[in-house]
């Protein structure tokens, strides 16, 4: 999954898919081969592909269950949460993200919920809920007070509240864990573009 997750955050959707082939191939036997369709699932959230994530979803669910791997819905569940937001649904998206926030995960119940939080105050970011997305981000820097994400994301609620000089700190955050980062990924030509907006 990391290997697939990098891949896809560097543009390389085509390597990913590829690597995925190879790994799938290797999954032909159960139990092992009831992972496979979560797999696929995991690339086309990424690639936002929602054709094939809606006509995988329920074979990928069918297989966690036959693993027994309840700690693995929570991410299924963030990524239909993507999915609804992708086209709209936003309180469909909301639901799910709470639903995720207080679950507990293979991933550890920290890390599951700590991303749903974000998301969660991201979202109320931008529907101009401002109380809800400062009480989702102090949740989320309660478990992580360390993101160059969350401090990007925080920055343009500050900014939204005319809090410019709250905004600068947040990215100028951002942009020190960030300023060696990959240039390819997306998250740092954001941090990077906001961060010279306040030069």
């Amino acid at each position: 999954l990391d290997v697939i997750e990098a891949q896809v955050k560097l543009g390389d959707t085509s390597g990913a898919t590829e690597y995925l082939k190879e790994v799938t191939d290797l999954l032909v036997m159960p139990p092992m081969s009831y992972f496979a369709p979560f797999l696929e699932l995991c690339v086309y959230a990424s690639t936002k592909d929602w054709d094939n994530f809606n006509a995988t979803v329920d074979e990928a669910t069918e297989g966690i269950n036959n693993l027994g791997f309840s700690g693995m819905m929570p991410m299924l569940f963030s990524f239909q949460a993507e999915y609804f937001e992708a086209i709209g649904e936003i309180e469909s998206a909301i639901n799910l993200y709470k639903n995720v926030a207080t679950s507990s995960s293979f991933m550890g119940e920290d890390d599951t919920s700590q991303e749903a939080y974000m998301e969660l105050a991201r979202i109320y970011q931008e529907l101009d809920n401002f109380k809800e997305s400062e009480k989702m981000f102090a949740i989320f820097f309660k478990m992580e007070d360390e993101s160059a994400e969350g401090f990007y994301e925080h920055s343009i609620l500050k900014e939204k509240q005319g809090k410019n000089d709250e905004a600068f700190e947040l990215i100028k955050k951002a942009y020190n864990l960030y300023q060696n980062a990959d240039t390819e990924l997306e998250l740092t030509q954001k941090i990077f573009a906001r961060y010279n907006r306040y030069q």
